[in-house]
């Protein structure tokens, strides 16, 4: 039986249940629409930028790109922006030549004279842009090398420090620096069944070479150039990148043709924000237009730059 006690205290249990009940559904209610009209209102495109959130914004990669195999990346945070066949092994072509130049400088001295002799053809088809006798400084083929895509200059290289001791040294600081899906069996990066990498690690070789070389940075982005080599040979050397004065923000990079690579092009960019740079590397290979594809992707970074330097 209830006593008078319990029956005051039943109405005050219900009242206040009823209440918490209503203000519940009331609040989930608000909450809910508040959501919908914000969404409404204010569409994604015109949200105002938020350094804070700046790396949970990042705007869609819808590049129309000719290339097989691409990765666009930071070099710093290792955070991919974009991929396709990234992991699919391919051969080098020429980008290899930025792994001999940095072999090259790790072991001579950019000063050092290296003489032309006939032991270099051994492993070139033909001699083409160096005169046999001819000495020329270590820094003359390095650009040789690099801005022309000069064979027979980085071969030279390879054949003043010992061919196959290059050779060898090449695939120990591809394993050390993480291209473990890659070998070199040459230092041109021409095509071979011993010669191959993958997008993948040629991000690794873009991360090393920026760290390490800005040397190879500044060579990469140079124009056409003249010199005469120690032996008073006149060289005309003219960049394979045709667009490297129409890329912003450039810092350096390769191009690469063969048969199985087709066009082939890393491109390093640095994008700045006051006093800090945001390294980022664009790779295409197997590519029937790396040169708009490149572009396109330069462009994007830079229109893009206000979110990419957050992420």
């Amino acid at each position: 039986m209830f006593n008078s006690k319990n029956k005051k205290i039943i109405p005050v249990i219900l009242f206040v249940f009823c209440s918490f009940l209503i203000f519940f559904l009331i609040s989930n209610k608000n909450n809910n629409v508040s959501q919908a009209n914000i969404h409404e209102i204010i569409p994604e495109s015109s949200k105002k930028f938020n350094k804070q959130t700046a790396s949970k914004i990042m705007p869609n990669f819808n590049l129309e790109l000719e290339s097989n195999i691409v990765i666009v990346g930071n070099l710093n945070t290792g955070q991919i922006i974009f991929q396709k066949n990234a992991d699919q092994k391919t051969s080098t072509a020429s980008i290899a030549k930025l792994l001999s130049a940095s072999i090259a400088l790790e072991k001579l001295n950019i000063d050092d004279i290296v003489t032309i002799d006939d032991n270099l053809y051994t492993n070139l088809p033909s001699k083409t842009d160096l005169v046999l006798k001819e000495k020329i400084k270590v820094i003359d083929l390095l650009k040789m090398a690099l801005i022309m895509s000069s064979n027979d200059a980085i071969s030279a290289l390879a054949n003043h420090i010992g061919y196959y001791d290059f050779l060898n040294q090449m695939n120990a600081k591809a394993t050390e620096i993480g291209m473990y899906n890659s070998h070199f069996d040459n230092p041109v990066g021409f095509d071979s069944v011993g010669n191959y990498t993958t997008a993948l690690d040629l991000f690794q070789l873009a991360k090393y070479i920026h760290n390490n070389f800005p040397l190879i940075g500044e060579i990469t982005r140079t124009k056409a150039i003249s010199f005469k080599s120690v032996s008073k040979v006149e060289h005309l050397v003219v960049p394979t990148n045709l667009i490297v004065g129409d890329l912003e923000n450039f810092w350096g990079g390769k191009t690469g043709t063969t048969p199985l690579a087709k066009e082939a092009l890393l491109a390093i960019f640095e994008l700045k924000d006051n006093d800090k740079v945001f390294p980022f590397v664009a790779i295409v290979t197997q590519s029937d237009n790396r040169f708009s594809d490149i572009k396109k992707i330069s462009d994007w970074l830079s229109q893009n730059k206000i979110y990419l330097t957050n992420y």
